[in-house]
């Protein structure tokens, strides 16, 4: 029940079917949005908007403990075409309540977006702040931070939380800051929901750049 969160309305029984009734958001996803709009006007003002929403939706989850483990671009939607801004919160298959004295050890996730501590199969909802510090980035910055040539190049970036800024690209250090502080290895270092929520990047008017 958050309005960036997709709500389960209602559930039909049939003899050999069970039909979901769910919000209707037919604005596609983040993904695509990003896709089609690779050089928006105003990317960090729009990239602002975009993740205090998912911050919200984030701590709501993380108060009701529970952890989504699979936050990536293409499980944000837009509510519509022509509320291009509103997002929504997609596909909890991989998610599961937790408790705040036990870790995780399965390790689940889109690897992109997937946390160090997740690879090493010992980790707790932080691991939800990692992936919001990767589509932080990408969000600024057109591409994700961390790649390679193969799967094991990658996962040994993300253990080692190992990637730079784009040299071209005008970011303010706000954001830079921002991602940062998301994008720690040290989960007792990592921003929590509350404290992204709070940052200042999101409260400054970066019409200008910096």
């Amino acid at each position: 029940d958050h309005p960036h969160i997709v709500r389960l309305r209602e559930v039909f029984y049939a003899r050999r079917r069970i039909y979901l009734i769910m919000d209707l958001c037919t604005g596609g996803n983040l993904l695509d949005f990003m896709k089609r709009h690779p050089n928006h006007p105003d990317s960090e003002a729009m990239a602002k908007d975009f993740l205090r929403q998912m911050l919200y939706a984030v701590k709501y989850l993380h108060e009701h403990q529970i952890v989504h483990r699979d936050l990536k671009l293409e499980n944000w939607l837009l509510q519509s075409p022509h509320q291009s801004r509103q997002l929504k919160l997609i596909d909890f298959g991989l998610s599961k309540f937790f408790n705040k004295n036990e870790l995780m050890v399965q390790s689940v996730g889109s690897l992109y977006y997937v946390a160090p501590e997740v690879l090493e199969n010992a980790y707790s909802e932080a691991c939800d702040m990692w992936s919001i510090g990767v589509i932080a980035y990408m969000l600024l910055f057109g591409r994700p931070p961390f790649w390679g040539n193969n799967n094991d190049q990658m996962r040994a970036r993300i253990k080692n939380a190992q990637y730079s800024f784009p040299p071209d690209l005008r970011v303010s250090k706000s954001a830079k800051d921002f991602v940062q502080l998301l994008l720690v290895k040290d989960t007792g270092k990592r921003m929590t929901a509350h404290e992204a929520l709070n940052h200042f990047f999101l409260f400054e008017d970066h019409s200008g750049g910096g």
